[in-house]
Parts: structure tokens; C-alpha cells; sequence
């Protein structure tokens, strides 16, 4: 049986301020992770929307569209290089000058997944 004299193993008044810049940090990066995630999907639904109607004007033949020359231009933009530069150059910017990159890097992708 423990003893109730015994001292912690951690004093909890050190870590309030860590505490304060971690729950801070994860509030902002679950805000952020779930706005990002919602503004895409209203983002997808406007491209996808576009797309319908640029194939429907080419299909009555108002425009004509080169499919070929517009993959050729987006291309370089899915290549995995690029795409982990993105999100690296997205992540520092996000937490440049922040005490609590942990906690808002944690929760942006907990926020990404639930939004």
C-alpha cells in the first residue's frame, strides 16, 4: 500500500505553462486541421462543379478543351517531391514563431481527419 506522505513523481505547478501552450497549440491546430478540411470539400464540389460545365459547353461544342496540355501543366504538382515541400513549407509557416508546435501539429491532423 502506497504511502499518502509520499511526494509525487511530478509537480503539477511546473508544467502549467507548458500545460496552457499545449492546450492552446492543440486548440489552434484541431481549428485549423478542421477548416482546412471543410474549405476542401466546398473547394472539390466547385471544381467538380466546373468540370460539369466546361464538358457540357464542349460537348455542344461552344469550347474546345485540351485535356492533354492541362494534365501537362498540373503534373508537377502531384509529384511526391513536391507535395511533401508543400506540406513542410505549409507546416513551418503555420508554427513559425509558436512555443507549442507539438500540440498544433498533433492536432492539424487530428482536425484534418475529423473535419
Amino acid at each position: 500500500m502506497a504511502n499518502l506522505n509520499e511526494q509525487p513523481l511530478v509537480d503539477i505547478t511546473t508544467l502549467m505553462p507548458f500545460l496552457g501552450q499545449l492546450s492552446l497549440g492543440g486548440f489552434l491546430g484541431f481549428a485549423t486541421g478542421y477548416a482546412i478540411k471543410k474549405i476542401s470539400k466546398v473547394l472539390i464540389i466547385v471544381i467538380g462543379i466546373l468540370f460539369v460545365l466546361l464538358q457540357l459547353a464542349a460537348s455542344q461544342g461552344y469550347i474546345n478543351i485540351d485535356w492533354f496540355r492541362i494534365q501537362s501543366a498540373l503534373n508537377p504538382f502531384f509529384e511526391p517531391d513536391n507535395i511533401n515541400q508543400g506540406w513542410r513549407g505549409f507546416i513551418d509557416r503555420m508554427t513559425m514563431d509558436l512555443p507549442f508546435t507539438g500540440g498544433f501539429v498533433a492536432m492539424l491532423i487530428v482536425g484534418l481527419k475529423q473535419g
